[in-house]
């Protein structure tokens, strides 16, 4: 033994309630990790959707106002504003719900769960993310995180 070292082994050896209380605290670290993670791969996913939406947008609008025809202005900035309009709305409950997960509120965990279940049919990228929310969020341990 090291000089200066205490050894608190002996602590996990003879007392059984020790024992539990280091294993619950360490359960309920894994736990936070993994919503942590979780929450960071719902705000990159769904940042990236957002930034999506504007960048469709200025696309569209861009090449209708580019082209110098007024009907094509119209019409490319009106689906332009569609379609950043639908990809934006998506975003959103994704982006409050990592926050929410961040924070650990009861509500973002529901949310989580439905939204990976939704997920699910974005292939591939979707799909990733909603087979992990659903992996971490259904676990007793995260559960009780958010309890």
């Amino acid at each position: 033994m090291n000089a200066g070292v205490r050894d608190d082994r002996w602590l996990l050896e003879e007392e059984p309630e020790f024992t539990r209380i280091v294993q619950r605290v360490e359960g309920q670290a894994r736990a936070e990790e993994r919503v942590r993670l979780l929450a960071l791969a719902y705000l990159v996913v769904h940042g990236l959707g957002a930034a999506a939406a504007a960048v469709v947008f200025v696309a569209l609008a861009g090449t209708g106002l580019v082209s110098g025809d007024p009907t094509a202005t119209w019409v490319l900035g009106g689906i332009g504003a569609a379609v950043a309009t639908l990809v934006g709305a998506l975003a959103i409950p994704g982006l409050v719900t990592g926050i929410g997960l961040l924070r650990h509120r009861p509500w973002a965990r529901t949310s989580g769960i439905v939204l990976g279940a939704l997920s699910l049919l974005w292939v591939p990228l979707g799909t990733l993310v909603g087979v992990l929310t659903l992996y971490v969020l259904l676990q007793d341990d995260v559960q009780e995180l958010f309890s």
